[in-house]
């Protein structure tokens, strides 16, 4: 009795408070319209234009993970998008992007710039997390 007491404490004390952080960094849905929201939000923030967002369709019946792909042992919901601006902007766009409360990752970065009186295009697929 004394130990479950114990283990009770201890969970209450330090697993506790740390478990809606977990969630937020690793949700159990796609919770696509929040992930997008933010990288619109850190995109404008930062002066870059925004467009030509797409993810994958779902296969079979839309659900909350039909759109992931197995990454390890997460699902990784990816979203491609490009970004236009300088270098500066993307810097800190990026930066910004690291301290989400989710957990992601960029996975390829795609710079060109087709005509040089425009700003440059970044092509960039970001996996969003979900848990399995």
């Amino acid at each position: 009795l004394d130990a479950i007491t114990k283990a009770k404490s201890h969970y209450t004390k330090q697993i506790a408070p740390v478990v809606p952080l977990i969630n937020a960094a690793l949700p159990q849905t796609k919770e696509q319209t929040t992930i997008l929201a933010q990288i619109e939000r850190l995109a404008v923030g930062n002066g870059l234009v925004l467009s030509g967002v797409t993810m994958p369709g779902p296969v079979g019946l839309p659900s909350a993970t039909s759109q992931t792909a197995t990454v390890g042992t997460a699902l990784a919901l990816p979203i491609n998008f490009q970004v236009s601006g300088t270098y500066g902007q993307l810097q800190a766009f990026l930066s910004q992007l690291e301290t989400l409360n989710r957990s992601t990752n960029v996975t390829t970065l795609t710079v060109s710039r087709p005509d040089p009186a425009k700003p440059i295009i970044y092509s960039i697929t970001l996996n969003a997390y979900v848990k399995p």
